[in-house]
């Protein structure tokens, strides 16, 4: 059986909806599952949406800019399942983890092969 400090870990972070007090204990426990080389934020930084723009350099993370184009919308959550789509098929990752506020994005853990953390706010649900 593979290491887990090993394991290459994705996370995904939908900014327009997670607080970021959370970012502190999400990257702990990552951190005993694997290594998180794959960082990125989703939201409409022209906003600094929910207070994110102060963790992005500390945490290395790369923020992905999502204009909200129409009201109501859900294109940050589009974006997200479209780069976990894309990572799960051109880089070796072994875990997906997600932050977000809701639990919209529950289902796209069965889409990349199980292999997912979801993190959202109030509860947290894990698959491996």
């Amino acid at each position: 059986m593979e290491n887990d400090v090993e394991k290459k870990i994705a996370l995904l972070i939908d900014c327009d909806n997670a607080h970021s007090d959370s970012i502190h204990g999400i990257m702990e426990e990552l951190a005993k599952h694997g290594i998180v080389n794959v960082r990125r934020a989703y939201g409409n930084w022209k906003k600094n949406p929910q207070g994110w723009e102060k963790h992005l350099h500390p945490f290395a993370i790369n923020p992905v800019q999502q204009f909200a184009y129409t009201e109501g919308k859900n294109a940050t959550d589009i974006a997200m399942t479209i780069d976990a789509m894309e990572l799960l098929y051109s880089e070796p990752i072994d875990i997906f983890a997600r932050l977000y506020s809701y639990s919209g994005l529950v289902a796209t853990s069965s889409s990349t092969s199980e292999r997912s953390s979801a993190f959202p706010r109030r509860r947290t649900l894990c698959t491996n």
